[in-house]
């Protein structure tokens, strides 16, 4: 039976102390849990132990339970509600939820911290992002209905009651400045996604915006701050794994 949100109050978080990404690129893995492994005897569970295996590279940890119950949802919905070309789960975790959740934790985000997804649809940055932040307040923002339906279906379905999503399309200068991160994964145009990002954040926040393939990352922190170009950002994700 899967856990309720009461439950699982604990099941995710970010680490405390250093950076995630610099514990992960000194190559200071979390241990390993080979008990917890015998969880996976459940669907998806290839997917769910490489997904376990890239989290813990990061020091993260996140609900096996809630994560399998979206992998589930986003299989059964894939077609219907014309999510990303990913058929299965095994390649939703590999192509995207390792590499955007590599590429988010250099932003940092904190337990508390506002975060904004922009054109969310599957969610596969800001559902998990959701759970590993249970103390985080979510925003998904998608102009496609059916995108938008499938994520009401799955925040109803995890209890994630730190999630809100929205059905509509952002413009720079139309939305209050109030949130710490902003990520817009796979955005057109990347230019016009950048600046929406950057106008919704509060002073210091962080935009993460990328194109995967285009293979280029911006991370721009408000107001002024610096950009950082990544080339081959899919190689992110494959170092990850490895």
């Amino acid at each position: 039976m899967e856990p309720s949100p009461a439950e699982d109050a604990g099941g995710g978080g970010w680490p405390a102390g250093d950076n995630a990404f610099r514990r992960w690129h000194s190559g200071g893995l979390c241990p390993e849990t080979p008990a917890r492994r015998a969880m996976f005897h459940v669907k998806h569970a290839q997917a769910l132990v490489q997904a376990e295996e890239a989290l813990l590279r990061l020091g993260l940890h996140v609900s096996e339970a809630r994560l399998g119950a979206y992998l589930d949802a986003f299989e059964r919905w894939r077609e219907a509600a014309s999510l990303s070309g990913w058929r299965t789960p095994d390649e939703l975790v590999a192509e995207g939820l390792i590499p955007s959740l590599f590429l988010v934790c250099l932003a940092r985000p904190l337990p508390g911290d506002r975060i904004l997804d922009l054109g969310a649809g599957g969610g596969v940055v800001g559902i998990p992002l959701a759970l590993i932040l249970p103390d985080s307040d979510v925003t998904l923002v998608d102009s496609t209905r059916k995108h938008v339906v499938f994520l009401k279906h799955v925040v109803g379905k995890l209890g994630l009651s730190n999630v809100h999503v929205e059905w509509g399309r952002l413009e720079a200068g139309r939305v209050p400045a109030e949130y710490d991160l902003a990520v817009a994964r796979a955005v057109n145009p990347p230019g016009a996604a950048l600046r929406t990002a950057l106008s919704v954040l509060r002073p210091g926040g962080v935009a993460v915006t990328w194109r995967p393939d285009r293979g280029a990352l911006s991370l721009k922190v408000a107001p002024g701050g610096s950009d950082l170009s990544v080339a081959a950002v899919p190689a992110a994700g494959e170092a990850l794994q490895r």
